[in-house]
């Protein structure tokens, strides 16, 4: 994920540290389509739990036991649950249908899986006609670049490949928006053309700082483009 020497939780906290701002701004999107039962898939340390301990029900699920484990330290709460492994395998998907979760997040784990379109079907089939899922993603193939490839970003996504993925997993489209519209200038200067190959900690203590103006510009106008995509659905 990063060439600096820490494990992946230990980046992943750190990031979201730096940007807490900015990671508050993006939730405010995202809050309106949770149901009272969430699961969230590819949950790593629990970054975005903190946002969910008011819900009935939190299910973080992961393939790394040890971000798990950090996740069911930091959120010792009685609606706090924790699933490890695969959503592909038979026993893990009975687990998570059985806590009858209305809610499927996943947020930035799409692009790093290589049959995307399977993975997006097999996550609405954990729910029951009705439940929503909501899906951030990177926005836009033409910013593709040495820090997506660092993240093991396989594809970055519009608003027509989005709806069309939730159209043939039977979900309906309640919602497909970008997000930062100048994060995506930033983002293409230092992965297309500067080739970056770090995540410097100076790009989220900047966006964090600039979260007020772009909050303000973004809640009076919808970018036409944006750095990320956030689409949210409801199953049929």
């Amino acid at each position: 994920m990063t060439d600096i020497s820490e494990s992946h939780a230990d980046f992943y906290r750190r990031w979201h540290r730096l940007a807490s701002a900015y990671f508050d701004w993006q939730f405010d999107y995202i809050r309106p389509y949770l149901g009272a039962r969430v699961t969230d898939i590819g949950c790593g340390p629990g970054n975005h739990t903190r946002y969910l301990l008011d819900r009935e029900l939190y299910v973080g699920v992961d393939r790394d036991a040890a971000m798990l484990q950090d996740l069911a330290r930091e959120f010792p709460a009685e609606n706090v649950r924790t699933i490890c492994g695969d959503i592909t395998l038979p026993g893990v998907r009975e687990q998570i249908m059985d806590l009858a979760v209305d809610t499927v997040l996943a947020l930035g784990v799409l692009p790093q899986i290589e049959r995307d379109r399977e993975a997006l079907a097999g996550m609405v089939d954990l729910l029951p006609p009705g439940g929503t899922i909501v899906v951030l993603v990177p926005a836009l193939q033409w910013l593709h670049g040495s820090l997506d490839e660092l993240d093991g970003v396989y594809r970055r996504y519009d608003k027509a490949m989005l709806g069309r993925y939730f159209a043939e997993a039977g979900v309906d489209t309640l919602s497909l928006r970008y997000f930062n519209f100048v994060g995506a200038f930033g983002w293409w200067l230092k992965a297309r053309l500067l080739r970056q190959r770090r995540h410097a900690d100076s790009n989220y203590i900047v966006m964090s700082r600039l979260v007020p103006i772009l909050r303000a510009l973004e809640q009076r106008i919808e970018p036409p483009i944006g750095m990320t995509l956030i689409g949210a659905g409801r199953k049929r």
